[in-house]
């Protein structure tokens, strides 16, 4: 009768210690996921102002989910830290496809032969955009404009699979040529 009052009450403070310990795991789950989400937005957002190479952004955003994940964190975790990432490489498919209807070499320069329904299908897409917002017209959405005009390229048609397949699993198809088309 007298172990069972002595175990009694280190049972309690056993569990109280469990407890706290599992609180403190899940507060350094949110806190990964938030400093991840920051990192994650810092290092997309440079993509748009030169800087670190973007095999190496890549890289780097690989080994944080990573992280993320031998943390234990949530899929719902993981997914909210790449909220701009998704929608920073959302914009550089975004690039891509308007330079493949236009037929530019490069984003930054103009094709002086593109014709009037690539120019006019890149500008809608263009005008469906909210750069500023990190926002652009859904791979739908895009292809709907493409029709509208009647291009058909299938450059452009690769482009628009892969952003809709990025979106749904985060994982870009053809990453080689997706990140060596970059610039």
């Amino acid at each position: 009768m007298l172990e069972e009052l002595s175990v009694g009450p280190l049972k309690a403070k056993l569990r109280e210690a469990i407890s706290e310990a599992h609180a403190t795991v899940e507060q350094l789950r949110t806190l990964g996921a938030e400093l991840s989400n920051m990192t994650l937005s810092l290092l997309i957002a440079t993509e748009f102002m030169g800087g670190m190479d973007v095999k190496a952004k890549f890289e780097l955003h690989r080994k944080i989910i990573e992280c993320l994940t031998a943390l234990g964190a949530s899929k719902e975790q993981i997914h909210g830290a790449q909220g701009n990432w998704v929608k920073g490489v959302s914009i550089m498919y975004y690039r891509l496809i308007r330079q493949g209807v236009e037929g530019r070499t490069s984003f930054s320069q103009i094709n002086l032969d593109a014709g009037d329904d690539e120019l006019a299908a890149s500008k809608e897409i263009h005008d469906k955009a909210n750069i500023d917002a990190w926002e652009v017209p859904s791979p739908t959405e895009m292809r709907e404009i493409l029709i509208k005009h009647s291009i058909s390229k299938a450059e452009v048609t690769a482009w628009i699979d892969d952003f809709e397949s990025f979106l749904s699993t985060l994982s870009i198809p053809r990453i080689d040529l997706f990140l060596s088309s970059q610039r």
